[in-house]
């Protein structure tokens, strides 16, 4: 079946501006990628493009034609035009092993010794099959080549891994020892990331130290690419930040294999291409899940990482994982926050829309209710326009905190009563509004007002970028793909790293363990994962902000 996605993929990450090729430069040495995408059924290297990389020098080390690359990537062509530094392209996996990872050089250059293999450092959760997967040669190749009587390898053993088709009489040159080529000093394959139990420096904070389950997680990623314009942007975005996980897990040690499909149009792979995978990610829409889920028929996990409102199906099918704080586990937190901090002073007010077309006010009520915080019920009409602050101000005086709860979605009302209750602050009225996670989206919002009503806001979201690990990823963005960050490229790195992470460290049983895991900080969400009765699994985790009248954005806990 044949798709658009490569072209659309690989046509965004190639709009980067890169270095003019002269045919005078030597080509920077190309190591060969450990990081495997499946696109539509077909298994891909993901290779970033390094300066001075050519693609006679890429398709050598890889072992593949200069044609199957310009085949499987839009926008490059047979002279190279089109191949940009920091870009990500696909290089077609030939065969069932990997190709050899040589270091290549130019035509000019072909008598240079090649390296008969390259240097591994047993890492303290592998075994012998583990390293020989990794490498695409078998544990007897190994083992012969290391004069081995048994697979039984030990923690920091140094193992020589041979290339494939490279004669053993060359063997006196050593990957990263070779004289005549600047290659790196290690490979992405052969980094060590865990060290005495502890991570790299370079390794973000979040990142486990105990990885015991499996070191290759194979997943799925399903979202409609071809969508309307706007979705695609967004569900492209996801994609980059989960590449961008992806490659941050490989240099802690981790493996994956990203198979990728787009359900655009309501087409989805057949359950044969399903069948093995550690977990899916997606789709986004919960009729999409559905079919997924249906489909998979119970055999794998399915996790929804987009939509919030998909808690409707976590009571019908066991095998689901609702990756994004439902709205209800806000609505409980904006009541437990005020709990938290109210006084008997304090006067608690709901307010509502008159005639809404929604629950909200009605669980919000039943939160407040169960929080044990007393409030007063406001309903309001748009069509009073400028009698909100009568409305409110009956209820809440100068000498008091007023601490107003906008129980709606609805922009064109809550705009309205951000701005009044700006209106109010100005005129010394301390006032504390209390807001769903939409109001940030809103563009009719006034910044000013929002930050004069001390707006706090519960949400299954929230970016610090103060955080050094949230500036590390905006840096990388940046310089891979030439953009901002959207939060969904940041839902796209979280959600990819929680789970391949917990698969990672409790291998097959990872579902069963994730309800006794401690809550997990990414980047802007975090996962504290909760069991339904029928076994699915729900992030009850919410974040916690707050618009300070010094104009100022902090997070609370």
């Amino acid at each position: 079946m044949e798709r658009r996605l490569i072209s659309a993929v690989v046509s965004l990450l190639l709009l980067l501006p890169g270095a003019a090729f002269a045919q005078t430069y030597v080509p920077t040495p190309v190591t060969v990628s450990t990081e495997k995408v499946k696109m539509n059924g077909n298994l891909y290297y993901s290779h970033i493009v390094l300066e001075r990389q050519t693609l006679w020098s890429i398709a050598k080390a890889y072992g593949v034609s200069i044609d199957d690359i310009v085949g499987a990537n839009a926008g490059i062509s047979a002279d190279g035009t089109g191949l940009q530094k920091n870009a990500i392209i696909l290089i077609p996996v030939r065969g069932e092993g990997e190709p050899a990872a040589v270091v290549q050089t130019p035509p000019e250059e072909q008598d240079v010794k090649l390296p008969a293999y390259r240097e591994h450092i047993v890492k303290w959760y592998e075994d012998l099959d583990d390293i020989a997967a990794l490498y695409g040669v078998s544990a007897k190749e190994i083992m012969d080549y290391n004069g081995m009587s048994s697979k039984k390898v030990e923690r920091r053993q140094v193992l020589k891994i041979p290339f494939k088709g490279v004669e053993q009489e060359t063997s006196d040159v050593v990957l990263h020892e070779d004289p005549e080529v600047e290659a790196p000093a290690v490979e992405v394959a052969d980094a060590p990331a865990v060290q005495e139990d502890t991570l790299s420096a370079e390794t973000p904070d979040y990142l486990p130290s105990d990885y015991t389950g499996k070191s290759t997680v194979s997943f799925s990623l399903m979202l409609p690419f071809n969508a309307s314009s706007r979705s695609k942007g967004l569900n492209m975005d996801f994609y980059a930040g989960a590449l961008l996980a992806v490659k941050d897990l490989e240099a802690a040690g981790i493996s994956t294999i990203v198979n990728v499909y787009d359900v655009a149009g309501d087409v989805y792979p057949e359950k044969y291409q399903l069948q093995g995978q550690d977990f899916i990610l997606g789709p986004v829409k919960n009729s999409e899940l559905e079919k997924v889920i249906d489909l998979t028929e119970g055999a794998v996990t399915v996790i929804s990482p987009l939509e919030p409102k998909a808690d409707s199906l976590l009571a019908v099918y066991p095998n689901f994982i609702q990756a994004r704080t439902p709205q209800g586990d806000q609505y409980d937190d904006i009541a437990a926050w005020i709990a938290s901090e109210y006084s008997a002073s304090d006067k608690v007010i709901l307010l509502t829309e008159k005639a809404p077309k929604h629950n909200i006010a009605e669980e919000l009520a039943a939160a407040l209710d169960e929080a044990g915080v007393p409030y007063t019920r406001v309903a309001h009409s748009m069509i009073e326009g400028r009698s909100v602050p009568a409305t409110v101000t009956q209820h809440i005086t100068k000498s008091s905190l007023g601490r107003i709860i906008i129980a709606s979605e609805r922009e064109a009302f809550v705009a309205d009563v951000i701005r009044t209750l700006g209106i109010l602050s100005s005129k010394g009225y301390p006032v504390a509004a209390y807001a769903l996670s939409k109001v940030r989206s809103f563009d009719t919002v006034d910044l000013e007002s929002l930050h004069k009503a001390e707006t706090h806001v519960s949400s299954s979201s929230y970016i610090d970028y103060s955080s050094k690990d949230v500036s590390k990823f905006v840096k990388a963005f940046r310089a891979l793909y030439k953009g901002e960050p959207s939060r969904f490229a940041f839902q796209g790195y979280d959600t990819t790293m929680y789970f391949v992470t917990m698969c990672a460290r409790y291998g097959d049983r990872w579902k069963e363990y994730l309800p006794t895991a401690e809550k997990v900080k990414l980047l802007q969400s975090d996962f504290l994962m909760e069991q339904c009765e029928n076994g699915s699994l729900v992030n009850s985790a919410v974040r916690r902000s707050i618009y300070k009248s010094d104009f100022t954005t902090v997070a609370a806990e």
